[in-house]
């Protein structure tokens, strides 16, 4: 699954075809052949360790799982959405939303929705521009990182998440 993570550019600089193999050493020095589909906005990586589907515009909303004690955040539009797989049952997701509000808003939205679900959370951060709250699993299998900050006149919010 490393090698999936780390072709992101790979996959940005592939616009413009439907299908591309490509093989790269991964983290531990192997080969690992890896294939590009696209379509008009959702652009799938496959190797023998896993698949990552990626989904921007108006399809980005639809590969979007947001779990109860992280929801979308209230009248924000979803711009990316990626779920990762790995052949060893890992999995993770990465969404991105845009709203309007102001970052300290929108990391209180998330801090009170994460310690109402009986949540750790294990580091918060903030700035003047934004912040990070960082989420232990109980079991210790996983965790998720609520990322905010101010761009122009828009916060953005990255929720990762993985076990």
């Amino acid at each position: 699954m490393r090698a999936l993570i780390l072709l992101a550019p790979l996959m940005l600089a592939a616009c413009g075809s439907n299908d591309k193999t490509v093989t790269i050493k991964d983290g531990d020095g192997k080969d690992q052949t890896v294939t590009v589909s696209e379509d008009d906005s959702t652009t799938t990586l496959k190797s023998e360790d896993g698949e990552a589907v990626i989904r921007q515009g108006d399809d980005a909303a639809k590969g979007a799982a947001f779990p109860d004690h992280a929801p979308q955040y209230p009248g924000s539009t979803v711009k990316t959405s990626a779920n990762f797989s790995g052949k060893d049952g890992q999995s993770g997701a990465m969404v991105v939303q845009e709203t309007s509000d102001a970052p300290d808003k929108v990391l209180a939205f998330y801090r009170d929705k994460v310690k109402a679900a009986g949540k750790k959370v294990s580091m918060e951060t903030t700035t003047p521009e934004g912040g990070m709250i960082a989420v232990e699993d109980p079991g210790g299998k996983g965790g998720m990182m609520i990322m905010v900050g101010r761009e122009g006149d828009k916060t953005q919010i990255t929720y990762l998440a993985g076990q």
